[in-house]
This record gives structure tokens, sequence and C-alpha cells, in this order.
């Protein structure tokens, strides 16, 4: 969610969270995706170069998300692969 939160125009394509993070693949974080939709906060945005999007909805929750980020990278906490 970070990584959404501090996108410069709100928008994120899932490949390019792969190289920009170093993520293992696509698929390691792709079940994410589904699940911030229906929770409303983000939007499918496709055919934007033929590539799908990510939109960034309105939310504190994304204050929230880097709240918690620089909390965990101030103390030096280990972050748990939530993915797996």
């Amino acid at each position: 969610m970070a990584a959404i939160a501090q996108s410069p125009n709100g928008r994120v394509n899932p490949s390019d969270l792969v190289k920009e993070h170093g993520f293992p693949s696509q698929s390691s974080f792709q079940n994410v995706f589904p699940g911030l939709v229906v929770a409303g906060l983000i939007k499918r945005v496709d055919g934007v170069d033929r590539r799908v999007y990510y939109e960034r909805q309105q939310s504190t929750a994304w204050t929230l998300a880097i709240e918690l980020l620089a909390k965990a990278l101030a103390e030096d906490t280990p972050v748990p692969d939530t993915v797996n």
C-alpha cells in the first residue's frame, strides 16, 4: 500500500512495481489488488498504453500506510512476509 500511496500521480502498474521494488514476480503480490479494488481504495484503469493501471482513490488509508511504513523504518522493525 505504501508504494501506491507514494505514487506521484496516483497510478501504478503492477509490472512497474515489481521492477521498482524488487519483488520476485508480479504474482507475489497481485492477489492484493482485487481486495483494494473491493475496498474502494483503488480503481482499475484499462487501456492506457495497452497496460493495466490502478488508480488510487481518495482515502485516509493512504496516509496511514505511509505512517506505518515510516514507523517501521524508524524502529528498524522487520516487516513480515504477508504475501506467502
